[in-house]
């Protein structure tokens, strides 16, 4: 029986609304809570209310921090920028500026001395404490994403919670694990469908490697997996490999060529293996599941939420879960196409009823729909 769509107004609701409130994130082996922990609690050594209406950047070290407070602000700020722990400090002074940032969320001892004037900070605490959040009438909240630039500094891209969240539909929860960061779309696109689905989600702990989390997932019952084509070569090197039974993995931000399909296929045959192509200003384009490189023809043909079309040798996308803005380009795309075309040296090879990606670079195109180049 199909769920029905995803249609809440924020992270609070949607976790109220998944009436899961047991399951739970595990981010370490001191950083767990369940989903109904996190909706009723605080990390902030400050009265959230204080951040109502305001631009909040969260900058923390370790990710269970900053999903504790996107979830308590997320319907209070205005707008929340989620800063990337690997990225360089020395973007924090223009990403604030850019995004008009009034507060900066964080457990970083030298954030101060980063920050424009204009600035205050928000320190956030090592461990959530319950609390009884005032959170009055709910806004839509603006989220601002980082994504690797051109010009040295990061790309600012614009989402809310509908363009990020909206087309995943209700499920029976899950034990979702990713390698991948929640403060970059990868990983938010994942802590996303958890915390909708009320499912538990094990996160990577800092500097874990890719055999441990593997092993700290498998104890907790994994049975999503997502990351790279290369974090699975990683594994299989190794024999945490052995330690889990995944009913689904997952790859994503890398071309999945057919050995490493074919090799996960082989490591767990009980599994749906799948590769999406998706990217922070696009949201997910399509996801392939039937263990072969390449886009079927039947889902450029027929896919019923994002429009895809393959046109001299690129591929076309407009979706309505694209990006609202992007600094890069000072474009907004709230009612506008997105074209992403492939590298000018190789870019879609046509291979029978396939199109096979060989190489990729994103080239963002976003203009009225009305011209768009179809």
């Amino acid at each position: 029986m199909k769920m029905p769509r995803n249609n809440t107004a924020s992270l609070w609701s949607a976790i109220i609304a998944s009436g899961n409130l047991s399951s739970h994130l595990w981010a370490g082996p001191e950083a767990n809570a369940s989903w109904g922990e996190l909706a009723q609690a605080s990390i902030l050594e400050s009265r959230p209310g204080e951040l109502r209406n305001q631009s909040v950047l969260i900058a923390t070290l370790h990710q269970f921090s900053s999903i504790a407070a996107l979830i308590e602000l997320d319907g209070i700020a205005r707008r929340i920028v989620l800063y990337p722990h690997d990225l360089s400090k020395e973007h924090i002074q223009y990403v604030a500026e850019t995004a008009d940032v009034d507060f900066v969320v964080t457990d970083r001892p030298d954030m101060a001395s980063l920050l424009p004037q204009s600035c205050r900070l928000v320190r956030s605490g090592r461990a959530i404490v319950p609390a009884n959040i005032d959170r009055g009438n709910p806004i839509e909240t603006e989220w601002i994403l980082l994504t690797s630039g051109t010009t040295g500094h990061p790309k600012l891209v614009l989402h809310t919670y509908a363009t990020l969240a909206g087309d995943i539909d209700r499920a029976d929860p899950v034990v979702w694990a990713t390698f991948y960061d929640m403060r970059r779309y990868g990983g938010l696109s994942i802590f996303l469908r958890a915390l909708v689905t009320g499912s538990s989600l094990v996160l990577r702990a800092p500097q874990e490697s890719s055999p441990d989390l593997v092993a700290r997932a498998a104890l907790h019952g994994v049975t999503h997996f997502s990351g790279t084509p290369s974090h699975w070569r990683s594994v299989l090197m190794s024999s945490a490999a052995e330690l889990m039974r995944p009913q689904n993995v997952r790859m994503s931000g890398e071309i999945a060529d057919q050995a490493i399909l074919n090799h996960v296929q082989q490591q767990y045959p009980q599994a749906t293996v799948t590769h999406a192509f998706a990217s922070t200003e696009a949201g997910v384009v399509f996801e392939v599941n039937d263990g072969l490189m390449g886009v079927p023809a039947e889902i450029i043909e027929s896919s019923s939420r994002v429009e895809l079309k393959v046109k001299n040798r690129t591929l076309r996308i407009r979706s309505r879960r694209v990006a609202l803005w992007t600094a890069a380009t000072s474009l907004s795309c709230g009612t506008a196409a997105i074209t992403l075309q492939g590298d000018a040296m190789e870019p879609l090879m046509s291979e029978g009823s396939r199109s096979i990606l060989r190489k990729w670079r994103q080239r963002l195109i976003a203009i009225p729909k009305s011209q768009c180049p179809w």
